[in-house]
């Protein structure tokens, strides 16, 4: 009698959707699953399934040796291993042992295994609330997870850290992440996530962009800019009386090159000339001026 298989790719954690992982497996795909039904017709009596891992993709497999098959039986909730072995770390395919139905298939660590099935970022967002950068994330599943660096830009190529937020470890369940800029840039800024395991390896996630239209209180002017690179003169108002300042120039890979702390005069104006210990070679530089009121970054292009 003729059969009908469908089947359907999930670009989605297998490990979200909460299963009970079998005793010889510690971990199932935080990246993807296939869902293949066969219409009920009483002609069956085993089947193997070749899946194939990390074409164009990441599905974290680089101890082939210890990989294998999971897969559901109906409705249930329960992951059985199905066996196989993986042919080739990185890119490759495994075939499972014969099993007696349809339903859900994945990829799965065995106990002991070293293959990440990648900590899954099923979302990451943020808003400016008026006066901070709030971030917020989420994981589906984590596997050996060390910390993440948020990282920001202010245009999207060149990002620099300014935070790091510790991981959950290994965990098979869902994590929310929020945290707080608490000094944005103003105008439009980009952030990234920067996951990194406990084995030094990282990954990137999307980029987004936030513009924090901070309300300026005060101004800041450099000039002459280019500027040599012995020094520039800053001209800053709108500052609290007497308020002490931070003034920093930073390099496009966020190294600080030069560090100051001013106070404000009695009309909360500051007109002075930064110079340099040591003469800054040529390149693109960031001015940053931190208050408690917010901060103000500008670039200077030093020749």
């Amino acid at each position: 009698a003729s059969v009908i298989y469908t089947a359907e790719h999930f670009s989605s954690s297998a490990a979200a959707l909460g299963y009970t992982l079998p005793a010889t497996v510690d971990r199932v795909s935080g990246v993807r699953y296939w869902q293949i039904d066969r219409t009920v017709v009483a002609n069956f009596t085993s089947a193997t399934i070749t899946l194939y891992y990390g074409i164009g993709t990441s599905d974290g497999v680089n101890d082939p040796p210890n990989l294998t098959v999971v897969k559901n039986i109906g409705v249930g909730t329960t992951w059985f291993d199905i066996g196989g072995t993986g042919t080739a770390s990185g890119s490759g395919s495994i075939t499972s042992l014969p099993f007696s139905s349809f339903s859900r298939f994945s990829l799965g660590d065995r106990n002991g295994g070293s293959n990440p099935l990648p900590v899954e970022l099923v979302g990451f967002t943020g808003h400016f609330d008026g006066q901070f950068v709030i971030l917020n994330w989420k994981t589906a599943s984590e596997l050996k997870n060390d910390y993440f660096l948020i990282q920001r830009s202010r245009d999207g190529a060149e990002f620099v850290d300014i935070k790091k937020v510790n991981g959950a470890g290994t965990k098979q369940s869902e994590t929310f992440y929020q945290e707080t800029d608490g000094q944005p840039l103003e105008g439009l800024a980009y952030y990234r996530l920067k996951q990194v395991d406990i084995m030094g390896k990282s990954a990137y996630s999307r980029i987004i962009a936030i513009d924090s239209k901070l309300l300026a209180r005060f101004t800041v002017v450099l000039y002459p800019n280019p500027t040599p690179g012995n020094g520039i003169n800053i001209n800053l108002k709108g500052f609290d009386q007497e308020e002490e300042i931070m003034i920093s120039v930073m390099d496009v890979f966020g190294r600080r090159v030069f560090e100051k702390i001013a106070r404000m005069g009695a009309s909360g104006e500051l007109m002075s000339a930064l110079l340099f210990p040591d003469k800054i070679s040529a390149g693109v530089y960031l001015v940053v001026v931190n208050s408690k009121n917010g901060s103000s970054t500008t670039k200077i292009i030093v020749r």
